[in-house]
């Protein structure tokens, strides 16, 4: 593949993913010393127990997950050919061809770019990928994707 442009996480979006990985393993030592409040009968309205398990019990553990994949992952998280994006998110690798994608935006978590959408003919919904803390950063990905749109176009004519 010629002229690719890779991305990887930044030393500074490995330093949040650390932090955020330190405090999602208190929310599952939170949520495992809640169960075990129940199986010990602290809680007997029953309703407590289930309020801890959707609110602790389901996101805590996935996203100590992805916090220590991102922080411990050595590899690109984006990378940009002629052809395609592939992106390398925390379970799966996924591959969008310029042919098949009809737009994108970047959505803001207040004032730094979260998630890159995806809009492909591939599916109604738009693909959420992850774009904090990139190396080269978030306005350089943007500006690849644009071009590449760009000349895809143009070759498309």
């Amino acid at each position: 593949m010629k002229d690719q442009k890779i991305f990887t996480t930044s030393l500074y979006g490995r330093f949040g993913y650390f932090v955020m990985s330190i405090a999602c393993a208190l929310i599952v030592l939170i949520f495992a010393s809640g169960i075990q409040d129940i199986i010990y009968g602290k809680y007997t309205d029953g309703i407590s127990g289930i309020i801890l398990i959707i609110l602790l019990g389901i996101p805590g553990p996935y996203y100590l997950a992805h916090c220590l994949i991102r922080f411990l992952s050595p590899s690109f998280r984006f990378q940009i050919s002629d052809q395609n994006i592939v992106y390398n998110g925390i379970f799966s690798k996924k591959i969008f061809a310029f042919k098949n994608i009809n737009g994108f935006k970047i959505n803001y978590a207040g004032r730094s770019p979260f998630f890159l959408l995806i809009y492909s003919s591939e599916r109604k919904r738009p693909f959420t990928l992850d774009v904090s803390g990139l190396r080269p950063n978030y306005n350089i990905l943007i500006q690849c994707i644009k071009d590449r749109l760009d000349k895809f176009e143009q070759n498309r004519q």
